[in-house]
């Protein structure tokens, strides 16, 4: 069986390595400037969370863009930043690398649990340390996020009417119209079976997608029975139950043994 890594594309990156199809491409938010991003740093002591290594991304881009248009700025920040998965916290850590003008500093959320994914437990462990509701939050994300939804909810359900957070929408998402990898495209011609692993509900939308353009299918169930699908965050299962593909999920365990496979045969 093939194995395929699902992911994202960045706008100014090449192109991805063997076994990886790129069915998102990110791209900047051209209404989130270097203004912006003055303005919300400006205040000492605020929190920044990450939701993705795409959105710490176009942080660091934006930050270089405002040093072009601010090179004699003298103005010193400092801010802590976190992300909401294990990917991201360890991403976040390479702030402290971007600018001497700005002092960064990361809280341990893992002191008395393992580390697990989510903007919800995220919020929760940073309720347990006592960050929130002293600090104001600002959220690096995507356009049109639940990130907005969760944060309502979250302070609805704690009567924290008083915090206040931000959202910044710095990237957007757009589906990747390239032709599929010939990998990919000779499996599907040869009947080979192949399992598409797929970290978010957003990933496995995209992918049946192009794989139902590709065969020439209107619905999920439609697809060729060889055709499979490994998810492991929850709003990717949500997903998948809900396109009826349950009967084609692999467990992740076995699918990061057959990338293992499939990269020591390269």
């Amino acid at each position: 069986m093939l194995a395929i890594r699902c992911g994202v594309a960045l706008e100014d990156s090449h192109p991805p390595p063997h076994h990886e199809w790129s069915v998102l491409r990110a791209k900047a938010n051209s209404h989130l400037n270097a203004d912006a991003m003055s303005a919300a740093l400006q205040n000492k002591g605020e929190l920044h969370v990450f939701t993705s290594t795409t959105a710490l991304h176009f942080f660091n881009l934006l930050w270089r863009n405002r040093v072009k248009a601010h090179d004699t700025d003298a103005v010193k920040y400092s801010a802590m930043a976190v992300g909401v998965g294990a990917v991201t916290d360890s991403a976040v850590q390479t702030l402290q690398n971007l600018s001497a003008t700005i002092e960064w500093s990361f809280p341990d959320l893992t002191e008395k649990s393992a580390r697990l994914n989510g903007l919800q437990w995220t919020l929760e462990q940073l309720e347990r340390i006592k960050l929130i509701p002293s600090m104001t939050l600002n959220l690096w994300t995507k356009t049109n996020s639940t990130s907005a939804r969760i944060l309502n909810e979250f302070r609805a359900a704690r009567n924290w009417s008083q915090w206040k957070f931000q959202v910044h929408a710095i990237y957007t998402l757009t589906l990747h119209d390239a032709s599929l990898p010939q990998e990919i495209a000779d499996a599907l011609r040869g009947d080979f079976p192949v399992c598409f692993g797929v970290k978010s509900a957003e990933i496995l939308d995209a992918t049946v997608a192009l794989l139902m353009r590709h065969v020439g299918v209107t619905s999920s169930v439609d697809l060729p029975s060889r055709i499979r699908f490994c998810a492991w965050e929850k709003s990717a299962l949500q997903r998948a139950q809900e396109l009826f593909l349950q009967p084609r999920l692999q467990p992740f365990n076995e699918f990061e043994k057959l990338v293992s496979a499939s990269e020591s045969d390269s």
